[in-house]
Order: structure tokens, then C-alpha cells, then sequence
């Protein structure tokens, strides 16, 4: 879940950049754009639904092992599930201010920076993550299986696949909408 927070926040911030033609010529605040709407859109779609699989049915290895789900309240993981779109939001805005600050190469690295991020929270955490099983099971050194021999390798690589293909479409999408307005 860390690494898909991550992902978000980096994200929008690449959103934010392959929408620069929206963002430039509109008057609005850059919330209510047509781009924000249209990655508000690919948050609740694709990376919020990711992200509760995980939770949902590996939620003690997408949170790796640092805490036991069944003693976390539902309310508390709601609030987490709004904190992560409001993440992504955030990368948004911010990569829209400094679009239109002509700063895209900041943004285009601080999107670098974050999925760079996400790569090294994987490897930091790979001893974690590279064995499936409960908050006790983990802790307890007992019946643990190997990540690749499982549910959670094929949901990785099918939730990995979707959301390649989503942030792809999201991104030629808002360029080439800035492409057909003159830009």
C-alpha cells in the first residue's frame, strides 16, 4: 500500500504534466479542470480498487507486516483509503502549479522521484515482501509461503498490468486533449 500511495502521488503529478495544455489556457483553478476530473476519475477507477484489493485480501503483506489488520477499525481505513486520493490530488495540484509556472522539468522529475520511490520501497522491504501470510505468521516465523507460488503474485501482476494500462490511457488521453486545443 505505501508503494501504491507512491504511484499515486507520482501519478498525478505525470497528470498534471500531460495535461499542461488544459491547465494552461484555462482560467479555472486547476481543481476544478477538466484534467482533474478526468484523474479524480482514474483514482476512484483504478488505484483506489487496487488498493483495497490489496488491503482486503493481503492486508497484512500490502502494509508489510508493520500491522496486524484485523485491529485496525474500518474507520480508520476509510480515512486511509481518502488520505491516498487526497495524495494523489495534492501530486496533481502541485504539478499543475508549477506547470503553469513553466517548471515542467521539475515536475517530470519529482514524478521520476516518486515511482524511483515506490522501485526502492519494494527493495528495501523485500525481505518482507517476498513471503505471504498474517501479521502472526509473519512474526511467528511459521507457515509463511513464497510471494511467487501465490494469489498475491498473480493479483500483483494483474494489478500491475491494469494499472499500467490505466495511467497509459490517462496520460495520452489528457495530451492528446491538449494536442487538439492548439498546443
Amino acid at each position: 500500500m505505501p508503494t501504491l500511495v507512491l504511484l499515486g502521488f507520482s501519478t498525478g503529478l505525470a497528470a498534471a504534466l500531460a495535461a499542461r495544455g488544459d491547465l494552461c489556457l484555462s482560467p479555472r483553478p486547476a481543481l476544478f479542470s477538466r484534467a482533474c476530473g478526468a484523474y479524480f476519475i482514474f483514482m476512484l477507477l483504478v488505484l483506489l480498487p487496487q488498493t483495497a484489493y490489496f488491503y482486503i485480501f493481503h492486508g497484512d503483506w500490502s502494509l508489510l507486516y508493520l500491522m496486524d489488520t484485523a485491529t485496525i477499525p474500518s474507520a480508520l481505513v476509510l480515512l486511509g483509503f481518502m488520505l491516498q486520493i487526497l495524495i494523489g490530488l495534492a501530486g496533481f495540484l502541485l504539478g499543475a502549479f508549477w506547470v503553469r509556472g513553466h517548471r515542467e522539468g521539475l515536475v517530470l522529475a519529482m514524478a521520476g522521484v516518486g515511482a524511483l520511490g515506490a522501485i526502492a520501497l519494494v527493495l528495501v522491504f523485500w525481505n518482507r515482501l517476498s513471503v505471504v501470510g498474517s501479521y502472526a505468521q509473519f512474526h511467528g516465523q511459521f507457515g509463511l509461503t513464497s510471494y511467487g507460488s501465490g494469489a498475491v503474485f498473480q493479483g500483483t501482476l494483474t494489478m500491475g498490468l491494469v494499472l499500467g494500462l490505466g495511467v497509459a490511457y490517462l496520460l495520452v488521453r489528457l495530451f492528446s486533449a491538449g494536442r487538439q486545443l492548439g498546443l
